[in-house]
């Protein structure tokens, strides 16, 4: 939720550090059933967790930015996406080879 209580999204994944520790969350923003849906990455620090009147669990979580902004930020991508994007861009980029053309006289 944002602080003025708009639906933002869903935590869909947590990002952990190599000492154990949450460094980000990963929030599903927008889309139905997953479609035109968007991952972004926040800071875990950024997030404020309000939990149940009994204090037993997680009511909500709240984000002081709003869905809008959200949807104006660079997807977040896993470390193989990243991988994967890396090796098309490099495939695209390959310059074709220079083709001799020689006339017949």
């Amino acid at each position: 939720m944002s602080a003025s209580n708009q639906t933002i999204g869903k935590v869909a994944n947590l990002v952990i550090n190599e000492d154990g520790a949450i460094e980000s969350a990963v929030i599903a923003v927008g889309g139905v059933l997953g479609i035109g849906r968007k991952d972004v990455a926040v800071t875990y620090k950024s997030l404020n967790i309000v939990r149940t009147q009994a204090g037993d669990g997680i009511d909500h979580v709240t984000l002081a930015a709003e869905k809008s902004e959200l949807k104006r930020v660079a997807e977040f991508k896993t470390l193989r996406q990243q991988r994967n994007d890396k090796t098309v861009r490099r495939r695209d980029a390959t310059p074709p080879t220079a083709v001799s053309l020689q006339t017949s006289e």
